[in-house]
């Protein structure tokens, strides 16, 4: 599809021509449209084309994937979402599997769930992967995952070079906010950076709790310049990362987290679950200014297992807090 000389020239009648499992290759252009697919399909900037996809409505997202058993397998390549309303979100995947890749992009939007990505709905399930220089970046929540809110029973896998960067939460979770039951693993250069959570936990990633919660991280992926603006020392906290119980973060590899900063405790990490590091895996470098736990703090349920060489230095005013010793 493309602007003229096409059989399409938006991208709703396109979706709605296509048989399922097909490929809409489109043109370099704008496109202001709320698009709803209901059939599995690849949508792909054509030949490295800058294709921009705007959100016109509030209320609506860019790309909306209703439920279906089994769920749609949707794969972007290329294209930018943002939003021209003043409450739309990029996009929302009930079910199935969703894949941004290449050069994807969401920007620029903004949900009370999910500001960029709002994957799942209820306990449906389902896989959101985040491959080569796909970002999030630069949306914004009025609750939940300013970058992207993970549904119950969901998992989010982040690999190459992917990122989730500079997305604003007003509650928990700034860059990512996984639901209970869910699961996100990171692995190669993937990166969450630079995100924010104005209040309570989470200031780069929210691992809720519940049984089966985990955050994975592999190879060189990092968690960095994140900030969390809490102000109870004892509850709120995790510029970095905070895990809900019963939840688990499990670092190996090169797998850093630094840089984040919380106005409770908890700099680096806040867990009130298990905390496993092993490899070269290292929290350094992160502070906490209104409470203690400048590298990790612990809640009534929290353990820790630091397997040498890995390493928990540099923080401030102390590398663990609460109820966890280094």
């Amino acid at each position: 599809m493309c602007g003229s000389g096409c059989a399409y020239s938006t991208i709703q009648p396109a979706v709605a021509a296509a048989a399922s499992g097909a490929t809409i290759r489109i043109d370099a252009g704008t496109y202001r449209e709320d698009v709803t697919v209901d059939k599995s399909l690849t949508l792909k900037a054509c030949n490295g084309a800058t294709v921009t996809w705007y959100n016109l409505t509030d209320g609506q997202r860019a790309l909306f994937v209703p439920r279906a058993d089994p769920g749609y397998n949707v794969v972007v390549e290329g294209i930018t979402f943002t939003s021209d309303s003043t409450s739309g979100g990029g996009i929302h995947q009930e079910n199935g599997a969703l894949t941004l890749s290449g050069s994807t992009t969401v920007t620029g939007c903004k949900a009370e769930y999910g500001g960029g990505v709002h994957f799942g709905d209820g306990d449906n399930g389902g896989v959101l992967v985040l491959q080569g220089s796909a970002i999030v970046t630069s949306n914004s929540s009025d609750s939940y995952g300013g970058g992207i809110y993970m549904d119950s029973y969901t998992t989010l896998e982040m690999r190459g070079t992917s990122a989730v960067t500079n997305n604003v939460a007003s509650g928990l979770g700034g860059g990512v906010f996984t639901q209970s039951n869910s699961s996100m693993t990171m692995r190669d250069d993937a990166s969450v950076t630079g995100n924010a959570s104005t209040s309570v936990t989470g200031g780069g990633i929210e691992v809720y709790g519940g049984t089966g919660a985990f955050l994975v991280m592999h190879d060189r992926s990092s968690v960095s310049g994140n900030s969390c603006q809490g102000s109870n020392p004892q509850y709120d906290g995790g510029g970095g990362v905070n895990i809900g119980s019963p939840g688990y973060l499990t670092m190996d590899g090169d797998t850093i987290i630094s840089g984040n900063a919380s106005t409770a405790s908890g700099g680096g990490v806040r867990t009130n679950g298990q905390v496993t590091m092993s490899g070269n895996a290292a929290i350094k470098q992160n502070t906490a200014t209104g409470g203690s736990g400048g590298g990790i703090f612990g809640a009534a349920d929290a353990a820790l297992t630091k397997n040498a060489p890995a390493t928990i230095t540099g923080n401030s005013p102390d590398q663990c807090g609460g109820s966890l010793s280094c």
